[in-house]
């Protein structure tokens, strides 16, 4: 089932980041389905609370999970609070957030989107390429879409060990060694 939306991986300045939408209920007990990128099915199989933002209300609603199981390209959630069908179908489009800081840290060397997204790109000789403005992730491996500008042109960087050198959160900086060709 294609994404009606795609995340905004954006830290908002609450630290909750956009990670999935809620499209409908499953079952009569009110659990739900949420679309979230594969990239953040595991790390979303140990958080507790979750965020939902619905379209009538200003601000997020903090939900604690009761249970989740990942459920063919989706997650389903049981939420506290959320009893029958009726309750979950009101929260049928809603956009689910979470606390940046409550996804398991990953192991060294492999990084979440959202903390890519917008790191300055320079190559090893401290040529500016761009910023990272998506994250595609493929079965061989993930590529950094890179552009000088969200206007402009973009290069594909394949995020292997040959060509990404180092990544410095601290500083928002990606060296790479860009492929002949490129």
């Amino acid at each position: 089932m294609p994404r009606t939306r795609a995340p905004d991986y954006k830290v908002a300045a609450d630290g909750l980041i956009e990670i999935g939408l809620v499209t409908r209920p499953h079952g009569i007990t009110g659990e739900v389905r949420v679309q979230v990128p594969r990239e953040y099915v595991t790390a979303l199989l140990s958080v507790r609370r979750v965020y939902l933002r619905l379209a009538d209300q200003p601000l997020p609603r903090s939900c604690k999970v009761e249970a989740r199981r990942p459920h063919q390209d989706v997650i389903l959630y049981k939420l506290e609070g959320i009893a029958t069908r009726n309750d979950a179908e009101a929260l049928r489009g809603a956009i689910m957030l979470v606390r940046a800081k409550d996804l398991p840290a990953l192991e060294p060397g492999r990084y979440y989107p959202h903390e890519l997204i917008g790191l300055r790109v320079v190559t090893t000789d401290g040529a500016p390429l761009g910023e990272i403005h998506e994250v595609l992730v493929t079965g061989a491996n993930d590529v950094y879409v890179v552009k000088e500008r969200p206007d402009s042109k973009e290069t594909l960087l394949p995020a292997i060990a040959e060509v990404v050198r180092s990544v410095d959160l601290l500083n928002g900086v990606v060296t790479v060694t860009v492929p002949d060709g490129l």
